[in-house]
């Protein structure tokens, strides 16, 4: 008996979008097929995404951006008084329940990392010459910190450790699989452990800096952090093809869902260590004004996801 048509077009189908998404011209591939799979149904539910206001200097439109310290007290908390991070969790608290089942309420910090080699090699070529020829060169494979990052991170950990005298209290961070933005992590925040998200990594393609590593080799580097949304081989990044500005910000936004949707503790603050793209796409999808976060500086927002 012969198939009906419309049972082999239904068939059919599946494959043909899948053969659409994972073009690159498409522009979804990553977040299309590798993002759905990895995230799941419930990370992917979030309709939209508010900042609270009147909580961070940073989210306000008087705040120069352009003069704002790049460790700043508190920060960027602008209650400065005794008791501030319990009357925060306070608020967060209220916001949820005026939510209730509509949404899920965080505070969340996203630290860029520090300086990297990358960074200071397109200061010290220019941006054309780096992005027509430098930014290709193996030595900036997964580029690392420079002194000088490590000393932006100094002061920003200076600022977390003060903040926790204080009453400031730190979630397990999500990280970046960059070595750039590990090595990030362990230094603000003084731990050797942390979740790896892929989806946070910087816009990938063409430039080496954003060419990650073997997993088995960063494991070996940070054993406590969880590798575990990581294939081995970096199987994103090619030397030809570099990701677009809209297909980063489905990413990004997938890696946000994942994020708001997981497991919450007690503490009052979730660091994501991540990048400038990674912040630069924050603003597009969670409405924050735009705000100028150097290497080493940080993002931070009492932010609600809502399910419709």
């Amino acid at each position: 008996m012969p198939i009906p048509r419309i049972f082999v077009l239904g068939a059919l189908l599946p494959l043909l979008l899948l053969e659409v998404l994972a073009s690159p011209s498409s522009g979804l591939l990553f977040a299309q097929v590798s993002m759905e799979s990895s995230l799941g149904l419930e990370h992917s539910r979030f309709a939209r995404f508010t900042v609270e206001p009147g909580v961070f200097a940073q989210t306000s439109a008087d705040t120069d951006d352009q003069s704002f310290p790049l460790a700043p007290p508190r920060l960027g908390l602008l209650d400065d008084a005794p008791g501030r991070w319990a009357r925060l969790s306070d608020r967060v608290e209220k916001l949820q329940q005026e939510a209730g089942e509509r949404g899920v309420v965080k505070v969340l910090v996203f630290q860029r990392h520090g300086q990297g080699e990358h960074n200071a090699a397109e200061i010290k070529y220019g941006k054309k010459a780096w992005d027509d020829y430098w930014s290709k060169q193996p030595q900036f494979f997964d580029a690392q910190l420079t002194p000088l990052g490590i000393t932006q991170l100094s002061a920003q950990a200076s600022v977390v450790s003060a903040e926790r005298a204080a009453g400031l209290t730190t979630a397990l961070p999500f990280s970046s699989p960059l070595s750039r933005c590990l090595d990030t992590t362990t230094r603000v925040l003084g731990k050797q452990e942390g979740i790896v998200l892929d989806n946070l990594r910087e816009v990938y393609g063409e430039h080496t800096c954003d060419h990650r590593r073997r997993a088995s080799e960063l494991k070996a580097r940070w054993p406590g952090f969880d590798f575990s949304d990581l294939s081995e081989e970096d199987n994103l990044w090619t030397p030809d093809e570099r990701e677009t500005v809209e297909h980063s910000v489905i990413r990004v936004r997938g890696a946000l869902s994942q994020i708001m949707a997981a497991k919450e503790g007690q503490e009052v603050l979730q660091p994501v260590v991540c990048h400038g793209g990674v912040i630069e796409a924050l603003f597009e999808i969670t409405g924050h004004r735009v705000f100028n976060v150097p290497p080493g500086g940080a993002l931070p927002m009492v932010l609600t996801a809502w399910y419709e």
